[in-house]
């Protein structure tokens, strides 16, 4: 297999072979496409932007990279059920001035 002459010749080859094992990724975790998509574009931005810091001998791009969609998946997550909490527990600790009133 040849490689691809220039980089970004590259990254569209990687963006290829790559995207929808990082949505796949991504959609397991949140079970939204929409948020699996923003998570997948979100990574290949950040692998474009450091490409650099890419490290071969430590496995391939394709596992980077969908291992990444997860994390950020699992951190969109997280954050999506504290942003939805709601009840008592959640109000006590953002209004202690109201109560003592």
């Amino acid at each position: 297999m040849t490689q691809p002459a220039t980089p970004t010749l590259e990254m569209s080859a990687m963006y290829s072979s790559c995207w929808s094992a990082a949505v796949a990724a991504a959609l397991r975790v949140t079970g939204r496409r929409w948020v699996a998509g923003e998570i997948a574009q979100d990574v290949f931005t950040w692998f474009w932007q450091n490409t650099d810091r890419y490290d071969p001998a430590r496995g391939s791009y394709r596992s980077l990279i969908t291992t990444v969609a997860r994390n950020r998946a699992v951190d969109w997550q997280r954050s999506e059920s504290a942003r939805t909490r709601v009840g008592p527990a959640s109000d006590e600790h953002r209004r202690p001035a109201l109560e003592a009133e």
